[in-house]
């Protein structure tokens, strides 16, 4: 049997999960150290995440602020090997900035163009300067 992604026209990822999801939704997508998924779990759980972003008003291409709950303590390179074991390589964070607060306007709305604007700082963490390297095969 081939694989997927050997099938002619298809140049991308995408369209391979997404030629997988219209032929095979519930042919498990992947099993790996006790996790598994279908294709169909996949489509779902990326969408709702997506979603979920997206009425936040974050895009393609955005950089994503955190702020922690008061008391807690997390580290950006905690919080960088807490998504190495949980979401695909190709979406652990390079950049990471934890913030005490974000800046709001007079009503308590998220100055997203404050935040957009600033990008990376000398004072966002940097995995690649931290030498944590991701592969997709650890």
């Amino acid at each position: 049997m081939g694989m997927l992604w050997d099938r002619a026209g298809q140049t991308t990822l995408l369209q391979v999960l997404q030629d997988a999801l219209a032929r095979v939704p519930d042919r498990l997508c992947f099993d790996c150290a006790g996790h598994k998924a279908s294709y169909a779990d996949i489509d779902r759980q990326s969408n709702g995440l997506a979603h979920g972003l997206a009425t936040l008003g974050v895009g393609r291409g955005d950089m994503v602020s955190l702020t922690l709950k008061p008391g807690a303590s997390l580290s950006e390179r905690e919080l960088c090997l807490w998504c190495m074991d949980r979401v695909p390589h190709f979406a652990v964070p390079r950049y990471i900035e934890l913030r005490t607060d974000l800046p709001r306007n007079s009503v308590g709305h998220v100055l997203k163009f404050e935040l957009r604007a600033a990008g990376v700082t000398a004072e966002t963490w940097d995995r690649a300067a931290s030498n944590i390297t991701v592969s997709r095969f650890t």
